[in-house]
C-alpha cells in the first residue's frame, strides 16, 4: 500500500526471549475515548475512527496537537428482520499516507422480500493539513447496484470504487491538476476489496446481480497500462508493495485461533503462495520493503499473548511491539515501513493509540492489572449530607463501580453506589482521591441513630483484558458534627 523501505536491524529473537537495539520506546500518540475503527500512519500523524453515540467520528491526531474531527459518518453495521425481509446496512473504510487521506461509506436499505432497496456511497480525501472534500457521492434506486465501500491510499494517490463498479485512482502528484484513471474489472463486475502501491492495484471482484458469479481470484492490475500483472486465487485480507508483491492472511472457515491463519506473498514472477513462518492472529496484514506486518502469537510466549510481527519475504521474522493478552490487543494496525501503529487496551476500557519505530524498536511489556487502593477506612456523614467521602487511587486509570453494602433489618443490603472512570491522561490517576457517594436515606437515618455503624467498601472494575476484580476494604460510617467542607479537589464530583 504503501512506499517505503526497511532500514536497518529490528528487535530479533535470540534463544527465544525477544531482544531490542537501542531506540525510542513507544508514543503513546492518545487515548482514544471510543472503540476503534481503522488505525492509518500519516506521516507523523494519525488517522482512524472513533464509534460513539453520535456515529463515526473520522479523526486525525497526533502527538503534540488537539484531536481534529474532520467527518462524522454513520455508525458502522447491519439490520436484518427475517419475517418482514427488510434490511439496512452502512460500511466504512479509511486510508492514510504522509500525503493524503480518505474515508469511504456505503449504505443500503430495502427489502429483500420484495426486491427493492436503494444504495448510496460517498468518498472524501484530502491532505492531512486540511479538510476532507467529496470526492465522489452516487447511489442506485435498485438493490443490486454496486456501491462499495473500498478506499486505499498510497503517497499521493487515493483509489476507491464508484458506482458503476469500476475503481477510481486519483493521483494528487500535481495537487493542481490530479489525474484521474478508471480500471473495470470487467462485464458485469463491480471492484470490491482494493489496494493500491505504486503503478499496481490489487482487487477483488463480485458479480452484479443476486444470480451473477464472482471471479475466484484476486487480480493485480498495472493501472498505469491498464493491463493485468497476474492473479492468484481469490484471497480476501491482502495489500500490496509499489513492486507488486502481494501480501494476505488466509483464513481457515470458522477460524477461532492463530493456528488457524497463514501468511503468504505472491509476485508477478512467482504468483504461488509463498507460505510465512508465522501465524496471524487477526486478518489485518501491510507490506513494506518486503516485510509483512501481522498479529502474532509466538510459540514461546503464553497463549493468550499477542505480538506485532514483521515477518519478511526472506524467512526473516522480527517483532517490533507487545499487544499484551488477547482481550487487549486491538485489532487494526498498521505498518509504513518506518513505523508501526496499534492499539491497546486502557484501564478506562477506552483505547491507547501507539506508535513505535520499526528500524529499532523497544517492545515494552504491557500490564494487564488496573490497581485500585482504597485509602480510607472510615467516612463521615454531616448532619444535612446526603454523601459520604470515599478514597479511592486509581494509578494507571479505572473504570470502577464502587459499593456501599452494610446491615439493614438483619439484612446486607446496598445502601449506595458510585461509578469513577479515569482515563490514563486523568490528572485524578496520580494518587488517592477523594469521592462523594451517595448514601440510601435508610442507611443515612442509621448512621445517625447508632453514630457509628460497619460497612463494606467493595470496588469493582475490569482489567486491561476485561476481567473484573474486586477491592474490598471495611468501611466505619461516623455520624459527623459538621458538615464536610464545600471545597475540595476537581474529582470531588
Amino acid at each position: 500500500m504503501r512506499q517505503g523501505m526497511l532500514v536497518g536491524l529490528v528487535a530479533v529473537l535470540v534463544c527465544g526471549a525477544l531482544v531490542a537495539p537501542a531506540g525510542a520506546a513507544p508514543t503513546r500518540v492518545t487515548s482514544a475515548t471510543n472503540e476503534v475503527m481503522g488505525l492509518e500512519l500519516a506521516g507523523s500523524r494519525l488517522f482512524y475512527g472513533e464509534l460513539s453515540g453520535k456515529g463515526l467520528l473520522v479523526t486525525l491526531t497526533d502527538p503534540n496537537n488537539p484531536k481534529r474531527r474532520l467527518y462524522t459518518a454513520s455508525t458502522p453495521g447491519s439490520t436484518s428482520d427475517d419475517e418482514t425481509g427488510e434490511y439496512s446496512s452502512a460500511r466504512s473504510a479509511l486510508a492514510a499516507s504522509a500525503d493524503q487521506l480518505a474515508f469511504a461509506q456505503s449504505t443500503a436499505s430495502g427489502s429483500a422480500k420484495y426486491q427493492q432497496g436503494v444504495s448510496s456511497l460517498k468518498v472524501l480525501g484530502g491532505p492531512p493539513i486540511g479538510d476532507l472534500f467529496e470526492l465522489e457521492s452516487c447511489g442506485h434506486s435498485d438493490p443490486y447496484g454496486p456501491a462499495s465501500a473500498s478506499v486505499d491510499v498510497d503517497g499521493p494517490r487515493i483509489a476507491s470504487t464508484d458506482c458503476s463498479g469500476q475503481i477510481v485512482i486519483r493521483d494528487y502528484t500535481a495537487p493542481a491538476q490530479p489525474t484521474v484513471t478508471r480500471v473495470s474489472p470487467g462485464q458485469g463486475l463491480a471492484a470490491a476489496t482494493i489496494a493500491v502501491a505504486g503503478r499496481y492495484v490489487a482487487y477483488n471482484a463480485y458479480g452484479i446481480g443476486p444470480s451473477a458469479p464472482s471471479p475466484t481470484v484476486t487480480v493485480v492490475h498495472d493501472w498505469v497500462a491498464n493491463t493485468k500483472l497476474y492473479e492468484v486465487p481469490r484471497q480476501e485480507s491482502f495489500d500490496l508493495q509499489a513492486d507488486g508483491k502481494l501480501a494476505s492472511v488466509k483464513a481457515t472457515p470458522n477460524a477461532t485461533d492463530c493456528a488457524d491463519h497463514e501468511a503468504q506473498w505472491f509476485s508477478a514472477a512467482e504468483p504461488t503462495a509463498h507460505v510465512l513462518p508465522v501465524r496471524p492472529c487477526t486478518t489485518d496484514v501491510h507490506i513494506v520493503g518486503d516485510r509483512v506486518a501481522v498479529v502474532t502469537n509466538p510459540e514461546d510466549s503464553p497463549s493468550s499473548q499477542r505480538l506485532l510481527t514483521l515477518a519478511g519475504t526472506d524467512g526473516s521474522v522480527n517483532y517490533v511491539a507487545r499487544l499484551g493478552t488477547r482481550g487487549m490487543a486491538g485489532a487494526d494496525h498498521d505498518f509504513d515501513g518506518q513505523r508501526v501503529a496499534y492499539s491497546i487496551t486502557n484501564c478506562a476500557g477506552n483505547r491507547d493509540l501507539f506508535t513505535e519505530s520499526a528500524t529499532a524498536p523497544q517492545p515494552r511489556d504491557e500490564e494487564q492489572a488496573c490497581p485500585v487502593l482504597i485509602r480510607a477506612s472510615t467516612a463521615g456523614l454531616g448532619p444535612s449530607e446526603r454523601t459520604i467521602p470515599i478514597v479511592i487511587e486509581c494509578s494507571r486509570g479505572c473504570n470502577a463501580l464502587a459499593i456501599v453494602r452494610m446491615r439493614l433489618g438483619g439484612k446486607l443490603v446496598i445502601v449506595g453506589s458510585k461509578r469513577i472512570r479515569l482515563t490514563p491522561d486523568d490528572p485524578c490517576t496520580g494518587g488517592a482521591q477523594r469521592y462523594r457517594l451517595k448514601l440510601a436515606s435508610p442507611a443515612r437515618r442509621e448512621v445517625r441513630r447508632r453514630g457509628s455503624v460497619k460497612a463494606d467498601l467493595i470496588v469493582s472494575t475490569p482489567d486491561r483484558a476485561g476481567v473484573d476484580r474486586t477491592t474490598k476494604r471495611k468501611l466505619t460510617l461516623r455520624a459527623a458534627k459538621h458538615n464536610a467542607s464545600a471545597t475540595g479537589s476537581d474529582c470531588s464530583s
